[in-house]
């Protein structure tokens, strides 16, 4: 356990070390974009609890409106809470179509316990958006909600508590978190019977409000042992140490990395796992942007409340110049004035201009100029909202495949885990059981979200092209509409658009029911125009022989 300690606490100090070329660039980035998180760092510089950056260095608040904005743009297109943006399939066509409702009653399962009252999955996947968006990258977890044996609770972490390193792959898999707690707060996280003698000496003397420092390190175990059902011995160690007496007070471990961090976008280097954000490409135009706007400030002042020019210098007394007041003395006899105000000429059109242009600069570093086209242009054909959707896709498919690949992906494949130990999921077919603990196929995620329509949006305008060009040459050779399958077209169109299949379709079954009913009908309604048409043919022969005969009776007569 000695080395393990120790282990930890060196590793901390060398991911401290890595850490600490960023939290420069986080300050500043702080102070123009972020004022909640200004004190970015464990040590001095905090800002205290209750206090609030009032924005005296901060003279354009251009980032700190478009932040929120992306958020909740890449929030829309990602992880939208009024459509299932995903579905579970596996990696065999065979088990998907036998065990299909299995899949769908699990994918319900799913959306209904990350939506539940007590789980805040929005409030939290905004608030790492957010951060994803200002500093490049985010720490997720999720827990068991307070007083809850079952269930979701997700929770985005401070910035300042976590430090990060990557496997040979540059993929995140080592979480450290360093972090305070009152004793409160600590008996509420730890079991006070299980701690080690000095921790729990120390916790015990304490007064309430006394505060500890707590490491959590979560790192691929040394000692994994899949035969083994320990704790201890399972795929991520999870260790948490009292800093204050360096002792270890929980050891345990999870099969799923518990650890949610997804980034903006990375360096190819193993050596530096932290991300970039856009802020960090938009920071020099917002640093412009603040030094115009404080410029323009101090030249709005000085039109407003101008210097005043006299002819000597006793004439007025500055502490009487207020509105309203008689002045003695400011005008000569002949009734001109002795003082006048300072004239100023600022060129403000070209300041404004050029404010826009630093505004727009940082709105196209965040993509935003596609989403505002739509409000600019309202009255667009269908071919040019097709048009607009994929262009949104190309510019915004890259956010959303690191999205899917580092915090959908794995926060899906934690929350099947927890579903499975809560006992919520249905009762799994055993034959898919089997094939699972086999290898023979795998549980497989398929995004059905906005952006990947968006994606796809191409297709669907070949689609409709290709379809009113088969109407068009259908009306001289009619031969060619054949070609077309309506009911695969309609349900390619039903998937790029979103539908679900099972929301709208009926089974083949019922389809098939359908279809024989209608067959009947028509056979039915041909029998009976059959029927008529013999008896008007009979009708039509009696009166043509009785019109014969008519006529052969005059001809003897």
């Amino acid at each position: 356990m000695n080395n393990r300690k120790d282990n930890i606490l060196k590793r901390l100090a060398k991911m401290k070390q890595v850490r600490a070329n960023w939290e420069g660039i986080w300050t500043k980035i702080a102070y123009r974009a972020d004022p909640k998180y200004i004190g970015l760092t464990q040590t001095g510089g905090s800002r205290s609890q209750g206090t609030f950056d009032l924005g005296r260095q901060r003279f354009d608040s251009t980032l700190l409106r478009v932040v929120p904005t992306w958020a909740s743009i890449v929030s829309a297109i990602t992880t939208p809470k009024t459509e299932k943006w995903h579905n579970l399939t596996t990696t065999e066509k065979y088990f998907n179509d036998k065990y299909n409702d299995w899949l769908e009653q699990a994918n319900e399962v799913l959306f209904s316990r990350r939506y539940a009252v007590k789980a805040k999955f929005n409030t939290a996947n905004r608030e790492a958006l957010m951060l994803m968006g200002t500093y490049g990258g985010a720490a997720m977890s999720i827990m068991r909600p307070a007083g809850e044996s079952k269930g979701n609770f997700y929770k985005t972490w401070p910035l300042k508590e976590w430090y990060i390193d990557c496997n040979f792959q540059g993929d995140i898999d080592t979480f450290y978190r360093e972090y305070k707690l009152s004793k409160r707060q600590f008996l509420q996280e730890f079991d006070y019977d299980t701690l080690p003698a000095d921790s729990k000496k120390l916790v015990g003397e304490s007064k309430f409000d006394k505060e500890f420092t707590v490491i959590c390190a979560v790192y691929p175990n040394e000692i994994y042992d899949k035969d083994v059902y320990d704790a201890k011995y399972k795929k991520y160690a999870v260790v948490y140490l009292l800093d204050d007496t360096k002792e270890i007070i929980e050891e345990g471990g999870c099969d799923i990395c518990p650890v949610i961090y997804q980034r903006y976008d990375v360096i190819p280097s193993l050596d530096d796992p932290y991300p970039y954000s856009p802020v960090m490409i938009a920071l020099s135009d917002q640093t412009m942007l603040n030094t115009m706007a404080r410029t323009l400030a101090e030249v709005s002042d000085r039109a407003a409340r101008p210097m005043i020019l006299g002819v000597n210098e006793d004439i007025i007394n500055p502490n009487r110049m207020k509105p309203g007041r008689y002045i003695p003395g400011g005008v000569n006899a002949q009734g001109q004035p002795l003082v006048m105000p300072m004239q100023y000429n600022p060129n403000l059109p070209y300041t404004l201009e050029m404010l826009q242009h630093y505004r727009s600069l940082i709105n196209e570093a965040y993509g935003l100029d596609l989403f505002r086209a739509l409000l600019d242009k309202p009255n667009m054909t269908a071919t040019e909202v097709l048009q607009q959707a994929q262009m949104q896709g190309i510019v915004m498919g890259a956010i959303a495949e690191r999205r899917e690949s580092e915090f959908m992906g794995p926060m899906i494949e934690m929350e099947l885990y927890q579903a499975f130990l809560d006992d919520d999921l249905p009762m799994m077919p055993r034959e898919l059981a089997a094939a699972l603990v086999n290898k023979e196929t795998e549980i497989k995620v398929q995004y059905e979200t906005p952006i990947r329509r968006a994606q796809q949006s191409g297709e669907l305008q070949g689609l409709l092209e290709l379809i009113q060009m088969a109407m068009q040459l259908g009306q001289s050779d009619p031969s060619v509409r054949n070609l077309i399958d309506s009911e695969k077209a309609l349900r390619k169109y039903a998937k790029v658009k979103g539908v679900m299949a099972s929301d709208i379709f009926r089974t083949p079954e019922e389809v098939q029911e359908l279809n024989e009913q209608m067959a009947r009908l028509q056979a039915q309604q041909t029998a009976l125009e059959m029927g008529q048409g013999a008896a008007v043919m009979n009708k039509d022969n009696a009166q043509a022989q009785n019109a014969l005969a008519a006529a052969e009776g005059e001809v003897i007569g």
